[in-house]
């Protein structure tokens, strides 16, 4: 399907398009449409709720429209939205959460945010690489789609990230051949990085990489000054690992606490969310309180409960991320166990003897665990999430059980993007 016509934008949709609607009545999805614009588009592929459209021309700007930061947009999926200016980020932002609370029943006496970070400060990305017979492309996917944009530059990025790029280009098109594509994992840590490197076609023996590939990858290692490099042999095994490269110790600061995560580990996206979620975390909490930290990770909120003289039981299924805060437990007001809190949550009984509980899961969100909290005594629970939708489904059964969720902040890691995190003080009388 192909056809051009004009369409006045009306909103933004949830993914960042303009949303308008055609002659017909369909609705049609914009990509680079602001409200209020009159664009000429393309028609695109049909969606279950509409159809996709792209940009010709802007006839009728908006004056929320601004110059976009970097010569991939428009293409990159990263940052759909450096097109709409500061204040009509932020409110888009606020406005796509209060929708989905009120979507949801959640009415949240204190919304307080977006707390924004800024360009410059993504410590963690993943990117991609893939040869074909004529060259090597390497950055992130386009908009909904498997096509590699070639990065030039990337303004979220921090300097660390940025800088070892071409370095890694050169070395990614010396080891891939024509047919191949891997994904790149990077942590920037007080300026040491952390890569991981995982070949879409997994090799046979995890420690059978070819002589050249090993030395192309330690040069690089050495030459970008890197802490450690990593193969994983197998993206669905965060445990098939082997090590290429380790320089010298990797470690992460939670709260005073030195941390070694395990290689390509979960952090929180910047250093300036992670504060702002923490400062939510511990200002819920009542004094020298008994916490259970459920989704715990490497210790991200745990070591700081600890340093503000919580006492505190951290569950976590992940081992290489349990292992990495056990390891920096020795005393500390922390107790730790595997848990796998999906298949088996703390029950009822389990989790009343806590003064509060502190829950950071993955987007699919804790159903199981929500439940469970809503059968105990518990009074005061702080869902930290990564999905608007799940964390609505999970606050529903909370509030459903007698908890009225006081405070809400919106917490912005992604820039330019529609993601959005939250910390959310659920509290029963």
């Amino acid at each position: 399907m192909s056809d051009s016509t004009q369409i006045t934008i009306d909103s933004l949709g949830a993914r960042g398009d303009g949303v308008g609607r055609l002659p017909d009545g369909r609705r049609v999805f914009v990509a680079g449409g602001l409200p209020g614009e009159r664009v000429a588009a393309v028609l695109g592929a049909e969606r279950d709720d509409g159809v996709s459209a792209r940009i010709e021309t802007v006839l009728e700007p908006s004056p929320q429209r601004t110059e976009p930061a970097c010569r991939h947009f428009g293409t990159c999926g990263g940052c759909v939205l450096q097109h709409l200016n500061q204040t009509a980020y932020g409110a888009f932002k606020m406005d796509q959460v209060r929708v989905a609370l009120a979507r949801g029943d959640l009415h949240p006496a204190i919304i307080e945010g977006p707390f924004i970070s800024p360009p410059g400060s993504r410590r963690r990305a993943t990117l991609a690489a893939y040869r074909d017979h004529t060259r090597l492309a390497f950055g992130f996917n386009e908009q909904r789609s498997n096509k590699i944009v070639d990065l030039a530059e990337c303004p979220v990025l921090s300097p660390r990230l940025v800088a070892i790029l071409p370095s890694l280009r050169e070395t990614l098109s010396k080891i891939l051949q024509p047919g191949q594509g891997m994904d790149i994992s990077l942590i920037d840590s007080a300026g040491a990085v952390d890569a991981v490197l995982r070949p879409w076609v997994a090799k046979k023996g995890k420690d059978q990489l070819p002589l050249f590939m090993l030395e192309r990858l330690s040069a690089f290692a050495e030459n970008a000054d890197l802490a450690r490099l990593t193969w994983q042999n197998s993206a669905s095994d965060d445990t098939d690992l082997t090590p290429v490269a380790w320089r010298k110790p990797f470690t992460v600061n939670f709260s005073g606490t030195s941390v070694t995560p395990p290689p390509g580990a979960f952090l929180q996206a910047t250093p300036q969310g992670e504060a702002t979620l923490i400062e939510a975390v511990l200002r819920a909490l009542p004094k020298k309180a008994k916490v259970a930290d459920l989704y715990a990770g490497c210790g991200t909120f745990t070591f700081a409960m600890a340093a503000a003289r919580h006492k505190v039981h951290a569950a976590e299924g992940f081992a290489p991320a349990l292992a990495a805060l056990k390891a920096a437990m020795p005393g500390k007001p922390v107790t730790a166990e595997k848990r796998d809190l999906a298949r088996e949550p703390l029950s009822a009984r389990e989790l009343d003897g806590y003064d509060a509980v502190v829950m950071d899961p993955p987007r699919v969100g804790a159903q199981a665990q929500a439940k469970m909290l809503a059968r105990s005594s518990v009074k005061l629970v702080v869902s930290v999430s990564c999905s608007l939708a799940s964390f609505v489904k999970d606050g529903a059964v909370l509030t459903d059980a007698g908890f009225r969720l006081e405070r809400l902040d919106v917490v912005d890691q992604f820039l330019w993007s529609p993601h959005i995190e939250l910390a959310g003080v659920f509290r029963r009388a």
